[in-house]
């Protein structure tokens, strides 16, 4: 009877400690599903469009822009010299970067490795892009044949239409290029200058600008709208302007509409 009493006991027991590692297996495989859509949700390469990573190297400060551009399966590297302006880069190159690395050191001769290593090595590296972004990008990355590979170089010393001129369609997207949708900047900040700033990052994207205004009143807040349907070129601009995209009834000369609010005078991205 006693020994009848301790197998079922023991067989209570077995079920229970089951039961709890199950419980524990399929709450750590929901974990880890929830992390991988939120890094997925987070991820902005889609494997399409162009993709621009500023290099921040320390120890001296040097910067490298990569641009990758799976469309045309070219990789275009701008190699910035020279100390860079007390405005950052943003208001030397003014190019659209869709994320950034801080590395000691960084060999554009074999990004992919180099993106691995900050992928898999993290220590003393620093990104804002997701592990999923930075390893589609190497992969994508060891995949593109050298000669399809160009660089340039750029100097601090050089005045604006100079480095553009350099610049050229360097990192023009072809999608935005293929849209061709008219784009109209109203500058609302109160800070002289900022619209032809804009316009000038706008347009090394690839974007048609036909109109820099200055509004007669100043606003807080920046936005973008759009008439029609919304086009990839409004998105990735609300995305790398991080202003609102809305839609707008109104029919004016533009497709989409850029207003820069004083917001954005606190954290220039161009």
């Amino acid at each position: 009877m006693v020994s009848k009493r301790k197998k079922t006991s023991h067989s209570s027991n077995v079920r229970i400690a089951l039961f709890f590692c199950g419980f524990v297996a399929i709450f750590i495989i929901l974990s880890l599903a929830f992390k991988t859509f939120l890094l997925i949700r987070r991820s902005t390469f889609d494997g399409a469009n162009r993709y621009t990573v500023a290099v921040v190297e320390k120890n001296p400060v040097h910067i490298t822009l990569v641009s990758f551009a799976p469309k045309n399966d070219t990789i275009s590297i701008l190699d910035v010299k020279g100390m860079v302006p007390a405005g950052g880069f943003n208001a030397f190159v003014d190019v659209p970067v869709d994320g950034y690395i801080e590395t000691r050191e960084f060999d554009s001769s074999d990004i992919s490795k180099e993106l691995f290593h900050v992928l898999f090595h993290p220590g003393g590296e620093h990104s804002n892009m997701t592990p999923i972004d930075t390893l589609r990008l190497a992969v994508f990355a060891r995949g593109v044949p050298a000669q399809n590979v160009a660089t340039k170089t750029v100097t601090t010393d050089m005045d604006s239409p100079t480095v553009d001129k350099t610049i050229g369609t360097f990192f023009a997207d072809s999608t935005a290029v293929a849209e061709n949708q008219r784009i109209a900047v109203i500058n609302a900040s109160g800070m002289l200058g900022l619209g032809n700033r804009l316009a000038r990052y706008v347009t090394n994207m690839g974007g048609n600008v036909v109109t820099v205004q200055t509004a007669q009143e100043d606003t807080d807040q920046s936005k973008i709208s759009y008439s029609g349907s919304s086009s990839y070129t409004a998105r990735k601009l609300s995305r790398i302007l991080h202003m609102p995209l809305s839609q707008t009834g109104e029919k004016t000369v533009a497709d989409v509409i850029i207003t820069i609010g004083k917001d954005s005078t606190r954290n220039l991205v161009f």
